[in-house]
């Protein structure tokens, strides 16, 4: 029985440990995922260490061993350079523009196939891009057109109705108010049935009927 691909986003590894399977020893922090942006496949991940992050390493697909929770554990042999061809840094804050010339937003995250390292999303936030409401959104790695050191161009077609990923702020400002809302008038009605049970028991209590009216008896 075939199971659905496990889905990760790039922004869940951020920072995230980085093993020698060997050792066991911290090589650093995961900072950045490496893809072959005509295929749309990560190829590996770059973590730093040191003072200031200024120890940069790199490691390919084929050296991750694995990606846990808490950790990534990798091989050290014959680590790659960050700079070879097919193993560029994901475009990962990216300004987006269309083939028209357009500017939609900025690119911020990537979701990739934990099993086959295929990307399968990008997602971005709007930059006022037809009106689109904050909040993040995605778009398929196939809408992208080229790849510069700044700037991805993306078919305009492609992100003319983007579906919604998140919901920015202020739609869980939203959400948050009408919960609060609501748990207030639920609240209210228990306060309610709270009080007119303990004015039923004082009834009881003082042997009187609890629908009694008081001005009915004199």
């Amino acid at each position: 029985m075939s199971t659905a691909a496990q889905t990760l986003a790039f922004s869940t590894l951020l920072k995230r440990p980085v093993l020698n399977r060997q050792t066991v020893e911290e090589l650093g922090q995961t900072t950045q995922l490496l893809v072959d942006a005509q295929a749309q496949r990560v190829t590996g991940l770059v973590c730093k260490s040191g003072f200031l992050g200024t120890t940069k390493r790199a490691f390919s697909w084929d050296q991750i061993e694995a990606i846990g929770k808490d950790s990534i554990l990798v091989r050290v042999a014959d680590s790659p350079q960050a700079s070879s061809p097919d193993m560029t840094e994901a475009p990962i804050g990216f300004e987006i523009l269309t083939d028209h010339g357009n500017t939609v937003g900025k690119v911020t995250d990537l979701l990739f196939e934990l099993e086959s390292g295929r990307v399968t999303g990008y997602l971005f936030t709007p930059h006022g891009w037809k009106g689109l409401m904050e909040g993040t959104y995605i778009f398929a790695p196939i809408a992208i057109s080229s790849v510069g050191e700044k700037r991805v161009i993306v078919l305009e077609s492609a992100v003319e109705a983007p579906q919604q990923y998140t919901p920015g702020l202020g739609a869980k400002l939203t959400q948050a108010s009408d919960f609060i809302q609501a748990d207030y008038e639920r609240t209210k009605q228990d306060l309610a049935d709270l009080q007119k049970g303990a004015q039923d028991l004082a009834h009881k209590v003082k042997g009187e009927s609890p629908n009694t009216d008081d001005s009915a008896q004199e």
